[in-house]
């Protein structure tokens, strides 16, 4: 056994591996520090690859990085790095892939920086299992797969058997790490865990007996191959539950103190300035017929276009809009520097019905954002977001989603048909578009993996593995959830709140229970620090 032939040969499902993407980067020697009872002598091999690693590295890659790299390729028999790595991923037990996670966020750092490839490469397995795959077939490899961009490579580790199967591998998000290895000579190529592929056609038989199987590596836009039929056929509605107005007396205002940046003072103009001409004098703002619209939460007059509240204005430039927006990841000096006196570059109408003071941020979810994004930069993105295919209707806080600077998410329905709409910012031109029905829906802060709620049904897909990872049905209402860290998610119902992780097998875990009073208050957000010990519902 090689790596270039260690292969699953059962092709069995297996629940995804991402926790290893919150690792923290540490050294190698820590890195594998939890496996150190496994491999016999390996601070040797440790000392070894950290010595004749590549490095300084051209693709800027650390030593500890580089290391990482040379010691999955370094050979010592039974116990070598990658055997017992690739065991732990094929283990259905997920909690036995944990000790790895520093490892693998490791390894997978240096892949990253590596040239992409995007050709075809060869590897095998000196097994004859070329009749258990069949043309369209789709599956996955949850393992690190080594694989050489030479074909006498992988038949050299065969020599004269004949029961072999050798795997023709289109790919087009392999890295090469040639340069990188204990063995230059045999042109690696690795194609990343989790990497799913689809069956080109029927294998080839060979006149030794031996088959040729021509994979395809599926990419995350290729729609000939439909998502996973849970997920494409999923119909889940259900009706909203009712939400109150929030008691504004339950909600306690900061008291942070801290001090308030000035502006810098405007330089001085030119002696006799060319007068300026005025800036357009802005309409004044057009209120929907009493009756019109549904009553908004706040209480406010609803805009006769976009129905949102207009009972607020803003007072500011740009960037302190662009900071007000942000408000939902101020820290306790930008609590200070609002409650000391930013709160006033917002100003209720002499004339507005809004319930809230001016001192909470409370009624922003309202329609205020909305409202002055419209004014200041809210077109550029709406405009946006048309050009993908994006109707303008479904461009508000009820349809769309952005749980991090990574994603956005937005439910629409075209035709009686609805669909969620997931746009990649580094990739915003090419948005995936899937016919999914569901009352909300959440990307992962960090990858291309959805939340979808319907009532009390809740369900995690991986968007790219087109599967559903998990699936949970709870004893009572979803009144609130979004992730609060990228594995983890966060729920709030009636009476408690639960954390629910995307690994393994396990269930919502009760975190604590709400105060009887606070039943019916509306849920502004959900809060923790980096290490979930602190939770805080407002």
């Amino acid at each position: 056994m090689n790596r270039f032939s260690d292969i699953d040969v059962t092709l069995k499902r297996l629940p995804a591996v991402y926790g290893y993407h919150s690792e923290g980067l540490v050294s190698v020697e820590k890195a594998l520090e939890p496996i150190e009872s496994q491999i016999n002598e390996l601070k040797l091999y440790i000392k070894a690859a950290k010595k004749y690693c590549h490095f300084p590295s051209e693709d800027g890659l650390t030593r500890d990085e580089s290391a990482a790299v040379y010691i999955y390729t370094m050979e010592w028999g039974k116990t070598s790095l990658y055997h017992l790595l690739n065991k732990a991923l094929r283990d259905a037990n997920r909690q036995n892939i944990r000790i790895w996670y520093p490892y693998l966020k490791l390894f997978d750092t240096a892949l990253d920086k590596l040239p992409t490839v995007k050709d075809s490469v060869w590897r095998g397995v000196p097994l004859s299992i070329g009749k258990n795959f069949t043309k369209d077939q789709v599956f996955t490899w949850w393992t690190v797969n080594s694989c050489s961009s030479s074909v006498n490579v992988i038949k050299n580790f065969f020599g004269n058997n004949k029961s072999s199967t050798l795997f023709l591998i289109q790919t087009i998000n392999g890295k090469k790490i040639s340069g990188y290895t204990a063995y230059e000579s045999e042109d690696e190529v690795v194609l990343k865990i989790g990497t799913q592929f689809r069956v080109k056609s029927d294998p080839l038989e060979q006149s030794n007996q031996s088959h040729i199987v021509h994979l395809m590596e599926i990419d995350d836009n290729d729609d000939k191959e439909p998502l996973a039929p849970t997920m494409n056929n999923l119909k889940l509605t259900s009706t909203p539950s009712n939400q109150r107005a929030p008691n504004t007396s339950q909600l306690r205002q900061s008291t942070f103190v801290s001090h308030v940046p000035q502006p810098k003072p405007e330089s001085k103009p030119e002696p006799k300035p060319e007068p300026e001409p005025e800036p357009p004098k802005l309409k004044p703002p057009e209120f929907a017929t009493p009756g019109t619209y549904a009553e908004l939460r706040c209480k406010g007059r609803p805009c006769v276009k976009c129905q949102k509240c207009r009972d607020w204005r803003f007072r500011g430039n740009q960037d302190q809009w662009n900071w007000v927006c942000n408000h939902r990841n101020w820290d306790q000096a930008d609590w200070g520097r609002w409650y000391n006196a930013d709160k006033k570059l917002l100003k209720k109408r002499h004339s507005g019905t809004c319930f809230f003071d001016d001192g909470d941020l409370y009624y922003f979810d309202d329609g205020l954002r909305d409202e002055f994004s419209s004014f200041f930069r809210g077109r550029r993105h709406r405009d946006h977001l048309q050009n993908v295919g994006i109707n303008v209707a479904n461009i508000g806080f009820s349809s769309l989603t952005m749980e991090s600077d990574k994603f956005i998410c937005v439910r629409e329905k075209v035709n009686d048909t609805a669909f969620v709409i997931m746009i990649d910012m580094a990739d915003p031109k090419n948005p995936i578009k899937r016919p999914i029905t569901a009352d909300s829906a959440i990307m992962n802060p960090a990858s291309k993996v959805i939340a979808l709620k319907a009532g009390k049904t809740l369900q995690i897909f991986n968007i790219e593995l087109r599967t559903r990872m998990k699936t949970f049905n709870m004893a009572e209402d979803c009144i609130f959830w979004k992730w609060v860290s990228v594995n983890t998610i966060g729920i709030v119902t009636e009476t408690s709140v639960y954390h629910w992780t995307m690994e393994g097998d396990s269930q919502p875990v009760k975190m604590f229970d709400r105060h009887q009073s606070l039943q019916g208050c509306q849920i502004i957000n959900y809060r923790t620090d980096e290490s979930l010990q602190w939770l805080l519902v407002n």
